[in-house]
């Protein structure tokens, strides 16, 4: 369930405020004041201003997110290579998708022989040979995605 707390701060003067809610996703918060101008500064001569704090509690991270992809989902390594997973959150409306915080997430290795993945996202090659990178997000564990770390022995001089 969503809770919305809103305030609206000001120096002195008359105020008004309307907060509506279109379900448990949305909210629009509206407001104006009329603040009285006392010289040291803050307000404009005219006096009108406003500061609307608006506080939304009981949304996750994941709420909306239909899928998670990552953004180079084949990795081509050489041993001792690392490279930095980017995973991008995919929503069910008209959001653009969105870089996720990688502590969010869980990664493990098929293999960690072939490639490691510490807690962070970052892939490290160790030796040649193919590893499936699983990422799962941890508040909610139906969405995940696949990376797959391909890793070759450097070329010879």
């Amino acid at each position: 369930m969503l809770k919305i707390l809103s305030s609206l701060s000001l120096t002195d003067g008359a105020q008004e405020l309307s907060l509506t809610s279109g379900g448990l996703s949305t909210a629009s918060l509206n407001g104006s004041a009329l603040a009285s101008y006392d010289g040291n500064g803050g307000c404009s001569n005219d006096g009108y201003y406003a500061i609307i704090t608006e506080i939304i509690y009981g949304r996750g991270v994941f709420d909306n997110v239909v899928s998670i992809a990552v953004a180079d989902s084949d990795l081509d390594l050489e041993i001792d290579e690392v490279q930095t997973l980017v995973i991008y959150a995919i929503y069910s409306d008209s959001t653009a998708p969105t870089v996720l915080d990688n502590s969010l997430l869980t990664f493990t290795s098929s293999d960690d022989a072939v490639a490691t993945v510490n807690s962070d996202g970052t892939v490290t090659a160790h030796t040649a040979g193919s590893a499936q990178i699983e990422i799962v997000a941890t508040d909610n564990t139906a969405l995940s995605a696949y990376a797959v770390a391909t890793v070759t022995a450097p070329p010879e001089p």
